[in-house]
């Protein structure tokens, strides 16, 4: 049995309080975050909002940014672009070293396909035993796994989501998605501890990705 890539995506998400407005492309070039050649204002660029509830805009054709008044979030889908997500993340905060932080979320998230409906099933059924419902349910099949864990010694929680997923044509497609949060202290919401804890754990939370997953295929074959 095996795991197909068909496509991934990586996020930092920070949940505090911001100001949309504040953010856009020009904001960002001029603290030296990005360069002109990152910025796209044009009839290519989709999704490009400014507004006192909510920014969205991309950096060049590798980051996504969405920022609401509770919650910002960036987006990259290609794994050679990691070290700009995580120096740009770093970045913006270094500016705003008074910005409240309350938490933070590293995340990772694959969409694979098993191949075939037989390895499909089979890898529901290794998660979560399904036999049990054989006297209740005429076909049981799992649907979401959510694995959580509160003393892991990555942040202060990690989280395991598995489920169903579409991708284009692709039959037998599942997703799994990690995050990986951390609380800020009560009494510390600044921005520059969220730098530090970011820049601290970024590479460890990923290779922990990889490592949990690999477990699980190992386990099945």
């Amino acid at each position: 049995m095996k795991l197909n890539k068909l496509t991934e995506s990586y996020s930092i998400v920070l949940l505090g309080i911001f100001n949309p407005l504040l953010f856009h492309p020009f904001w960002l070039k001029d603290k030296g975050i990005i360069s002109q050649q990152d910025i796209r204002i044009d009839d290519d660029a989709k999704g490009f909002v400014v507004h006192q509830k909510l920014s969205s805009f991309p950096v060049g054709d590798w980051l996504n940014v969405v920022i609401k008044p509770e919650r910002a979030e960036f987006r990259i889908k290609d794994a050679a672009k990691l070290v700009l997500l995580k120096d740009l993340v770093i970045a913006v905060l270094n500016a705003l070293p008074d910005i409240p932080i309350f938490s933070f979320g590293i995340n990772h998230g694959v969409i694979s396909t098993l191949g075939n409906a037989r390895d499909y099933y089979e890898f529901g059924k290794f998660l979560n035993p399904l036999d049990i419902w054989n006297e209740t349910f005429k076909e049981p099949k799992l649907n979401f796994l959510s694995i959580i864990d509160d003393k892991s010694k990555l942040l202060t929680t990690k989280s395991l989501m598995i489920q169903p997923a579409t991708y284009e044509n692709v039959e037998f497609c599942v997703d799994i998605n990690m995050n990986y949060h951390y609380q800020m202290p009560e009494d510390t919401h600044k921005s520059l501890l969220a730098a530090q804890k970011i820049a601290e754990n970024f590479e460890l939370c990923l290779n922990d990705y990889d490592f949990v997953v690999k477990n699980i295929m190992d386990k099945i074959a």
